[in-house]
């Protein structure tokens, strides 16, 4: 809103400083999927169906990480920082093209939410042997710091 004289009026282009949202719901966005079937795979938005709706198609060279073309509502999906050059409704192999040349699976890899989900899923694969020596090492490197201390 800006102040005019004595009323307030809507401003028809908000000043930069006002506009810190830039993830916008646009052809080409990469999203994570949430929820689902496809939970935690990547994926590119193709076309917006309707106001709570897009079409997702997930280029993979590994099938498990693969999202098949599909109609999704948007409270499945999470808007990334990464968005492709594609037109609407883009066959699967422009997509796939796109995909490749932007290098989106090692961008997602090297940001800090895909390493951060990374960590959780390696994590939760540790098996118990695994987790006993996480621990012992824990205790290592608290007692390096203690001493390092004085304590």
């Amino acid at each position: 809103l800006v102040h005019n004289a004595s009323k307030l009026t809507a401003s028809p282009v908000p000043s930069a400083k006002m506009t810190a949202f830039r993830r916008f719901v646009q052809v080409g966005r990469v999203v994570l999927v949430n929820y689902g079937p496809d939970e935690g795979k990547l994926a590119v938005i193709v076309d917006v169906v309707d106001q709570s709706r897009v079409m997702i198609d997930g280029p993979s060279d590994d099938a498990s990480a693969a999202v098949r073309r599909q109609v999704i509502n948007l409270r499945r999906v999470s808007l990334t920082d990464f968005a492709l050059k594609l037109a609407r409704g883009a066959r699967a192999k422009t997509v796939k093209a796109a995909w490749a040349k932007e290098d989106v699976s090692a961008k997602w890899a090297a940001s800090s939410w895909g390493q951060k989900l990374a960590a959780q899923a390696a994590k939760r694969a540790m098996s118990d042997k695994d987790r006993f020596v996480a621990m012992l090492a824990r205790k290592a490197a608290a007692k390096k710091v203690r001493a390092a201390l004085g304590k």
